[in-house]
C-alpha cells in the first residue's frame, strides 16, 4: 500500500463516528508513519467534522422522522444523545472537554457535537472545547499505543 494510501486512511478513519481518532492512532502506528504524521492526521480529520455535526444534528433529525422506516433511529439517536448531555450541561466548557478527552466508548467528537447541535449552542461556544478534548483525547491514544508498545517490547 502507498504512503499516499495510508495518510489517507487514517485521516478518514479519525472522521468516521465511533472509530474517531481512538482507532486511527493505532493504525497510523500500524501503518508506521511517522508519529508526528499521525497526529495531525487524526487531529486535522476528528475536528474537521465538528462544526458540520453541530450545525447539522437537529437538521438530520427533523429528516430522519419525515420517514416510517427511520423515525425509530432518530428517536434512538435523540434519546442516546440526550442520556449524554446531561453528564456535561452544567459544566458546559469543561464538561465538553472532559467528555471527548477521555477516550472511552460513546465519547468522543462526534457525540460531544451532537450533543452540542441538541443543545443547540453556538459554534463559537462549542468548538473550543471539544478541540481541546480531541487534543487530549489524541495524546492519551498517542501515549497508550506507543507506550505500551514499549513497554511490552
Amino acid at each position: 500500500m502507498g504512503e499516499i494510501a495510508k495518510r489517507v486512511i487514517v485521516f478518514v478513519l479519525s472522521m468516521v463516528p465511533v472509530i474517531e481518532l481512538r482507532g486511527a492512532i493505532p493504525v497510523g502506528w500500524g501503518f508506521k508513519l511517522p508519529l508526528w504524521q499521525t497526529l495531525v492526521l487524526s487531529i486535522g480529520g476528528n475536528i474537521l467534522i465538528i462544526p458540520f455535526v453541530i450545525l447539522l444534528f437537529n437538521r438530520v433529525l427533523e429528516l430522519l422522522r419525515k420517514f416510517r422506516l427511520t423515525t425509530k433511529i432518530a428517536n434512538f439517536i435523540e434519546e442516546r444523545t440526550q442520556r449524554k448531555s446531561e453528564k456535561v450541561e452544567n459544566w458546559v466548557f469543561l464538561g465538553l472537554m472532559l467528555f471527548v478527552a477521555i477516550p472511552l466508548p460513546g465519547t468522543g467528537a462526534w457525540t460531544a457535537s451532537m450533543i452540542a447541535g441538541l443543545l443547540q449552542m453556538k459554534m463559537r461556544k462549542a468548538f473550543l472545547p471539544i478541540v481541546l478534548g480531541v487534543i487530549c483525547a489524541a495524546v492519551i491514544v498517542t501515549l497508550v499505543t506507543y507506550g505500551v508498545v514499549k513497554i511490552v517490547t
